[in-house]
């Protein structure tokens, strides 16, 4: 099977057959069965789940601390202005 997804409607098409398919009927075509399938789906969601959340929570620790850097560099300014 040679297939690619079109991200917008979340369908599979298969140029081989010419067939638009969803996740499970994709997953089913390559020899899963419904449950299986739906486990797969719902691991990959869940590992696609955790690194969003992982990237969310780096970019936050990386803007708290450029903020603290900031802080810290703006009073060091101050602190300069103030003793000339």
């Amino acid at each position: 099977m040679r297939a690619t997804v079109n991200p917008r409607n979340n369908l599979a098409h298969c140029f081989c057959c010419k067939k638009n398919l969803n996740n499970i009927d994709l997953l089913i075509t390559l020899d899963y069965d419904f449950r299986s399938a739906v486990a797969l789906l719902e691991r990959w969601l869940n590992e696609y789940q955790a690194r969003q959340a992982k990237k969310a929570r780096q970019a936050q620790q990386s803007g708290k601390a450029r903020r603290r850097h900031d802080k810290r560099y703006i009073a060091h300014i101050i602190t300069y202005h103030k003793s000339t």
